[in-house]
């Protein structure tokens, strides 16, 4: 997205209107920004987070949120939106922030902080087409998931405590669940997001 030119910390990116190119000196480094999205939604009355499979180093063949780097001229709400069209085909979803994630080891590229996103939706409202840098895309019970890419276990587990300390579980449910769901799923559902079936 952006070009190296003359010295070093010098950089050069065109702005969202195309005309005069945006130029920052500095000297220091800086981290780059990414955004990620923790999908969830009910597969079979469970509780289930949508992965795709990284065709690309590193961790290629690992499972991961969709998520990637953010263009210059883009917020971090517009790069999740990106990232989970351009990597699962998912579009139009509400995302509200998760939080900020930014071990100086997390990622082996360079140094990256992101900030995660979680979006609710029905698995009869999307279709999947994995895409982009994703090889694969599917949904995980969060019971059941498998070994994750950088530091999404560490998501995953602080995905946990926002829905154990979710002020509405049971609108969450009803978010997530088909309308002609059995009593009995939603119940379980229930369980998965307050933590009780951990």
């Amino acid at each position: 997205m952006d070009a190296q030119q003359g010295g070093a910390g010098y950089r050069s990116a065109r702005g969202s209107r195309g005309d005069e190119p945006l130029t920052y000196s500095y000297d220091y480094p800086h981290p780059a920004m990414t955004a990620d999205v923790a999908l969830l939604s009910a597969a079979e009355g469970r509780l289930a987070l949508l992965l795709v499979r990284r065709a690309q180093p590193p961790f290629a063949g690992h499972w991961a949120l969709p998520g990637g780097f953010m263009n210059i001229d883009e917020t971090l709400a517009h790069c999740a939106a990106r990232e989970l069209r351009e990597e699962t085909g998912i579009v139009d979803v509400s995302l509200v922030p998760l939080g900020v994630f930014d071990q100086p080891d997390r990622d082996p590229r360079e140094r990256v902080i992101t900030l995660v996103h979680v979006g609710i939706v029905r698995l009869a409202d999307v279709a999947l087409e994995a895409g982009s840098d994703a090889g694969e895309v599917r949904w995980f019970t969060l019971d059941a998931l498998p070994d994750l890419a950088f530091d999404h276990g560490a998501v995953v587990a602080c995905l946990r405590s926002w829905l154990a300390d979710h002020p509405d579980p049971l609108g969450l449910a009803l978010a997530m669940i088909s309308p002609d769901g059995q009593p009995s799923e939603l119940v379980t559902l229930y369980a998965d997001i307050t933590g009780q079936n951990r």
